[in-house]
């Protein structure tokens, strides 16, 4: 790709980092009914409540003989003829050319405090209402009313607080074309509000873990917004400090700008641990992380089952939803046995064991949702050529390995390794018999058999990852394969990362520059 191609210069072009905090009543999306008047056959209001995520509707048209919408050549889909079971994916469609309205009713007053509402008009066709009303009700009576006349946002954030409601109406007034149907793929109860380069004085992303999961894995960001305006001030009364709280979604992504376009790549999912303002401060501080954070902070019961079974178990803890978990089940099932959990854990201890016994990293991944990964040397993808790089790679020699002893529950093995050196100890209750004991310490030795682990920094793509094996070029002009452990991205302007792993391979090797770029090959 040409963000690959661009990090091969020696110069990069503009980079960019994008925070969006969303501040939003979550439990609405569950408890909230949508009715629409003038509605099209095609049209399916009832799924426009929620967040914004790409894909939230397929990509095409629907010829419903609108205005350039009648056309038979394939570029349009004929609604008379779509046979889709789940139902037309289109959020609301108006039939009536001239008046639409949208009413969100709850069956009792909302007390959570938001910010207003957000907006999602058509992305798919690019179109919104340059002209409409929000009204917001408590039974009969009106508390608060935004009219907007010169809208030109295919997103918009209509700015209401809101507290002590029970209904919403969204009266579309004025399209920004003739003869078209109004359109509303999404509304969000609350504001995502998006801070860009221009907001963000400091950022830094830092990602840790064990291949084989000996520790609990952690993914934060921590970053420093311009307090100039004094929106996060704690005495602002129309500031967002208020609304504030912990486990709110904050997504980021980082863009380059190539060729006069700026790509961009998703950088996380994180939910917000604390913050810090002062309220004559010209700075505020904020620190978001993953779920496994949340997960420390949640009691596991008592509880039997298979390996597999308990981990998801101790994921659902922290409401993942069963969809956002993907694993190797044939994986979970091969070294899965019958363990017996005490309530002295927290549910992220259980998952890491779970995972620990599996011989897997345990993550969550971009897009929020939690992976297993078993550990397995597949070898570099990603190239940490020494031009990009600020000093030559430190290595660090550990004690030679002697033995790996695993100990379970009624299990107890130890996998010799040499005649002298140290005994790496595994202790791990979730194990349960011989073979996931072998299992695991076998893993252990081909991380741990090399002895080696090596830091550096470098100027970076930040699209490299947690658990991504590289080529790493040393002062002597070979390679040695590296798993990362720990990542940090600091931004100043561009990407510079530190990184320490673990060297898979003892012997160096070489390689053509031309068989690995500076980037993750997929």
């Amino acid at each position: 790709t040409q963000w690959v191609e661009a990090h091969e210069k020696s110069l990069l072009p503009e980079t960019f980092v994008e925070v969006a905090c969303i501040f939003n009543d979550v439990d609405a999306v569950n408890e909230g009914a949508v009715v629409g008047t003038h509605e099209s056959f095609v049209s399916n209001s009832g799924g426009i409540m929620g967040e914004f995520t790409q894909g939230m509707y397929p990509e095409y048209k629907y010829a419903t003989l609108e205005r350039n919408l009648w056309t038979l050549d394939g570029s349009r889909r004929v609604a008379w003829f779509d046979d889709s079971n789940d139902g037309f994916a289109t959020g609301y469609v108006g039939d009536d050319l001239t008046d639409a309205t949208v009413t969100i009713s709850f069956g009792a007053s909302r007390t959570f405090d938001i910010p207003g509402i957000t907006i999602r008009w058509s992305g798919e066709y690019n179109e919104y209402a340059t002209q409409f009303d929000v009204t917001v009700y408590s039974g009969e009576s009106e508390i608060a009313k935004v009219e907007v006349r010169d809208n030109r946002s295919v997103e918009t954030l209509v700015e209401l607080p809101l507290n002590g409601y029970d209904r919403i109406e969204i009266h579309v007034l004025a399209w920004c074309l003739p003869d078209r149907r109004a359109r509303i793929d999404r509304v969000l109860l609350g504001h995502r509000v998006v801070f860009d380069k221009n907001d963000i004085i400091s950022y830094t992303h830092e990602m840790s873990g064990d291949p084989t999961s000996a520790m609990v894995s952690s993914n934060k960001i921590t970053f420093t917004m311009n307090n100039l305006d004094g929106r996060w001030n704690p005495a602002n009364p129309s500031g967002l400090t208020k609304y504030l709280s912990e486990r709110q979604k904050v997504t980021v992504r980082y863009g380059m700008r190539v060729n006069g376009v700026t790509e961009w790549i998703n950088a996380g999912l994180f939910y917000l641990s604390s913050w810090e303002t002062e309220d004559t401060g010209l700075e505020a501080r904020f620190e978001a992380r993953d779920l496994f954070e949340f997960l420390n902070n949640v009691s596991y019961p008592s509880a039997t089952g298979e390996t597999d079974g308990l981990l998801l178990d101790a994921l659902y803890m922290g409401e993942v939803t069963p969809a956002s978990v993907s694993y190797d089940v044939a994986h979970a099932m091969k070294y899965s046995g019958n363990a017996e959990i005490s309530d002295e854990y927290t549910a992220a201890a259980v998952a890491q064991m779970c995972a620990n016994a599996m011989g897997s990293a345990l993550y969550q991944k971009t897009d929020g949702g939690i992976a297993m990964k078993p550990f397995e040397n597949t070898g570099p993808a990603y190239l940490i050529p020494l031009r990009l790089a600020s000093s030559y790679p430190k290595l660090a020699l550990s004690k030679p390995l002697k033995s790996i002893h695993v100990g379970g529950t009624g299990v107890e093995y130890t996998l010799e390794v040499s005649s002298s050196g140290e005994v790496q100890t595994v202790t791990n209750p979730v194990i349960t018999t011989e073979t996931q004991a072998s299992f695991v310490a076998e893993k252990v030795k081909e991380l741990l058999e090399t002895r080696k682990s090596v830091s550096g920094a470098f100027r970076a793509d930040p699209r490299l990852e947690l658990f991504d094996i590289v080529a790493l070029e040393t002062k002597y002009g070979s390679f040695t394969s590296v798993i990362l452990t720990n990542i940090k991205y600091e931004y100043r302007g561009s990407f510079w990362c530190t990184y320490t792993g673990r060297v898979l391979t003892e012997k160096a090797f070489m390689l053509d520059y031309s068989s690995l770029d500076t980037g993750k090959i997929e």
